[in-house]
């Protein structure tokens, strides 16, 4: 009895192995791996806009933000306020650019990867075919 049990549990765990990695997939399952895989490049290629976008806002809120901080520590009444004029705008071209070039890079994989899984998966769903008849259901994979 208990041989038959763990030769029964061995077939049974190497066949839920072999369709975990297993290549083939259904029509509707590539289907949703496609429009997966969309939404990734879709959301890279926000990411990559929003992130060169900052990249380019970044330096220049940066330079104009310290040309009025020297401009106003020329001037003798500087000391008056907390803050130098330009301070809040050099912080705000500082996070513009902290934040925009993680974007741009993190964007630019995303699109990348995206594109190209949804390229691959296109083309599998090209080449199989489900053939449904009243007698019979047979799958045809092209290589």
């Amino acid at each position: 009895m208990k041989r038959s049990t763990s030769i029964l549990m061995g077939v049974l765990i190497f066949s839920i192995l072999g369709s975990a990695f297993s290549e083939e997939y259904t029509r509707e399952e590539l289907k949703e791996k496609i429009a997966g895989f969309a939404r990734m490049q879709t959301g890279g290629t926000i990411m990559l806009v929003a992130g060169i976008t900052l990249d380019c806002i970044g330096p220049f809120l940066l330079i104009n933000g310290i040309s009025r901080m020297v401009k106003d520590m020329e001037r003798d009444d500087y000391l008056d306020t907390y803050l130098p004029d330009g301070y809040m705008q050099m912080q705000a071209g500082v996070y513009a650019l902290g934040f925009g070039i993680p974007l741009t890079a993190a964007g630019s994989v995303l699109n990348a990867i995206g594109g190209k899984k949804v390229r691959e998966y296109k083309s599998r769903l090209k080449r199989v075919s489900l053939n449904i008849s009243p007698s019979s259901v047979s799958m045809k994979y092209d290589f």
